[in-house]
């Protein structure tokens, strides 16, 4: 059938395979399936002028006899009809060039996962191993590599108290905090008309086991300090289609009122219903949307169901906690004594095997003081392209956003985290977006030059740190959460560190490498370092700090949010270039989210 041979294709093309019926290994990309079996597929053999098939040909010129004639073949030549049968194409070991399922990653993770003192011992055997201190040719050019680590010194920041509602003050341990007796910073608004979807039967997930659920869901968020004003929502069990699912809940609520949250319930980690939901819910309705797993809503614990409602409360428009400014003054910079805005921004890529997708372009931007409110904005751009190109656009959304949230004032001061940026692109970026930014500062008054600081934020670097004394480390042997190293490995003239600021979960912990590429705010290093490391503890759905900054962070989601509203090779109506890998929108575009969730963490 066409739909399995679109299947097929969908998993081959592109992917380099090898053949060895000729008597030696010969190379082939995948470029189509036929829709033909090898059986039906004839041509003319210029050697002997006879008309037959591809069964009949490898039988007369190799003597190869097929498994399964009937079988469909691949086009391995892009320009010529060139076809090999599939029981015939081998594919080398190790290759995957597409998305790896939820299980799959699941199971590297949990392989990479290596305890801080287990991956230190594998980076000595690899470097005894190596032998590089013995290698003629390092030695020829009077290069020596120590076998051991190199020692290092390193500062470990005051992690900022984290306030709640009541004016209650905590203090993070070791990168995390409990709000058990807490209440929320602010609660979102009363929560009326809501509705529940569960999109798995009964034997998976029984309707006493929903209910079960729901009564402690409320029972948490009541504790947090939600304002859960109707503790029964509509619930329903599926049986159509995502779309139809939503559209009728949708429906039924607005029948009592305008709807405010719908949760939905999966049977999986299947990305396709996910993606369903999150469009109906962000594109076409405007209702958030939270999704559970059966598995644990089975469970019913009473710490999930609290860390359900922060995110919640966040998509409701409260806040749910934030550090405060730290008691040293000399740390707290004069930026936050005006109106200022911090910014996000990340850029998200097409997976792997994936060659015509568009890439998502995300920032937020801060409205408040407390750093706890967020605009947002997304476009589609050119296939891997790492420039934000719709910079001036995108950051004037965020302006007026911010401008709307405070009575027409604009941010006096501004600070941008970017994330993704490797090396090379830095001054590409710098040179680019900020200038963008500037421009859109411009357009709304040629007075209007608030002071700009651009840092980048890095994670794919492969620096790790280990605590010289395991009694210096935290209880996953790690570096403490608020180590910051700003000497002898980073680089002499510029202005950077590597900021380890969250506690070790599972694994050896990496830190976030940041530097500031550019700042009119005049920071030192102490400040940018103290308010970045304070920001980590502002991620409001969970009472941890974060690897990176929470406005990266936000960005990433929402970028990565932004590709469910695409489909995986881009939209329909979008302009398309020509040859492989050509991008499929050549001019950026909007994500079509809609108004009513432009200033809430829809997202989270």
């Amino acid at each position: 059938q066409d739909r399995d041979r679109r299947t097929i294709l969908k998993e081959l093309k592109g992917v380099p395979t090898n053949t060895f019926h000729t008597g030696k290994k010969m190379k082939h990309t995948v470029h189509d399936i036929s829709m033909m079996g090898a059986n039906e597929i004839f041509f003319e053999n210029t050697k002997t002028g006879k008309n037959m098939n591809v069964v009949e040909y490898l039988q007369e010129a190799y003597g190869i006899k097929l498994d399964y004639p009937n079988l469909q073949c691949a086009k391995v030549n892009k320009r010529r009809d060139v076809f090999v049968p599939l029981e015939l194409l081998f594919i080398p070991s190790h290759r995957k060039r597409k998305a790896l399922t939820p299980a799959q990653t699941q199971s590297i993770v949990r392989l990479a996962a290596v305890k801080p003192p287990v991956r230190l011992r594998s980076i000595h055997d690899i470097m005894r191993r190596s032998g590089l201190s013995r290698d003629p040719l390092v030695k020829e050019f009077g290069v020596q590599v120590s076998a051991k680590p190199v020692e290092i010194k390193a500062r470990v920041l005051d992690a900022p108290s984290v306030l709640f509602g009541g004016n209650s003050r905590v203090t993070p341990r070791d990168g995390s905090w409990n709000m058990q007796r807490e209440r929320l910073m602010q609660p979102g608004a009363p929560l009326r008309y809501w509705g529940v979807i569960v999109f798995c039967d009964q034997r998976m997930l029984n309707d006493s086991a929903v209910d079960g659920f729901i009564g402690k869901l409320v029972r948490a968020g009541r504790e947090n300090g939600m304002n859960i004003d109707n503790p029964r929502p509509l619930i329903t069990r599926a049986r159509k289609d995502a779309r139809s699912e939503m559209t009728n809940m949708f429906r039924n609520i607005n029948k009592e009122g305008k709807a405010q949250l719908i949760v939905c319930i999966k049977p999986n980690q299947d990305s396709g219903l996910y993606r369903e939901i999150k469009q109906m819910s962000d594109c076409e309705l405007g209702v958030p949307s939270q999704c559970l797993l059966a598995n644990n809503v089975n469970k019913g614990n009473i710490q999930y169901c609290s860390n359900v409602t922060l995110k919640m409360n966040a998509k409701l428009g409260g806040q749910n906690f934030f550090p405060e400014p730290m008691r040293d003054r000399d740390l707290n910079h004069p930026f936050e004594s005006q109106p200022f805005m911090m910014v996000g921004a990340d850029v998200t890529h097409p997976g792997p095997g994936v060659e015509s997708a568009p890439s998502i372009a995300a920032m937020v931007g801060s409205l408040d003081r407390r750093v706890t409110r967020f605009g947002n904005t997304m476009r589609c751009q050119g296939g891997r392209k790492e420039i934000i190109e719709d910079m001036q656009a995108m950051f004037l959304e965020l302006i007026e956003e911010f401008r709307k949230a405070n009575k027409g004032a604009v941010p006096k001061r501004i600070i941008m985290y970017r994330d993704g940026v490797s090396e090379g692109e830095f001054q590409q970026v710098l040179d680019y977006e900020l200038w963008e930014m500037r421009r859109a500062c411009m357009s709304i008054s040629q007075n209007y030059r608030p002071p700009m600081t651009f840092v980048t934020v890095q994670k794919r670097h492969n620096t790790r740190f280990f605590p010289v004394d395991p009694k210096d480390g935290d209880r996953s042997g790690n570096c403490r959460a608020g180590t910051v190293v700003d000497t002898d490995i980073v680089h002499p003239k510029h202005f950077d560190f590597f900021l380890n600021s969250h506690g070790g979960l599972q694994g050896t912990s990496k830190s976030g490498f940041y530097k500031v590429l550019y700042d009119e705010n005049g920071f030192n290093a102490d400040q940018i370092q103290s308010l970045t490391y304070r920001m980590c503890h502002s991620y409001a759905r969970c009472c941890k700090s974060v690897g990176v900054v929470s406005q990266a962070y936000y960005a990433h989601l929402l970028a990565f949010r932004g590709r469910c509203f695409q489909s995986e090779f881009g939209s329909d109506t979008a302009s398309q270039g020509s040859g492989p890998g050509a991008p499929v929108f050549l001019k950026p575009e909007r994500v079509g989210i809609h108004s009513a969730l432009s200033s809430t963490l829809y997202y989270l």
